[in-house]
């Protein structure tokens, strides 16, 4: 197994996680939201966050891996297939 690498990982940034975890109604960001914030505080592996949550292991890599790069709450709403919801279009 190999460990996930996150850059370090500040309060505010945590807070801003547990904030959109706790607050919000789509299913996939909460999702998200807990990969990261298990491999930034529990210091959990792939393969740990992947069975704990039902995901595929390479799923919990690709989301952890784009974290870095930009804030928590843009990476981790993408754009979800088919076609768009009721209003948004």
């Amino acid at each position: 197994m190999r460990p996930i690498c996150l850059d370090e990982v500040t309060a505010e940034q945590l807070s801003e996680l547990d904030d959109l975890y706790q607050n919000t109604h789509d299913a996939r960001v909460r999702i998200r939201a807990l990969m990261v914030l298990l491999a930034a505080e529990r210091q959990m592996v792939a393969a740990q966050i992947a069975s704990l949550l039902r995901q595929h292991e390479e799923t919990v890599r690709r989301r952890n891996s784009a974290i870095p790069d930009r804030r928590y709450g843009g990476s981790l709403r993408c754009a979800s297939l088919g076609c768009p919801a009721k209003g948004e279009a």
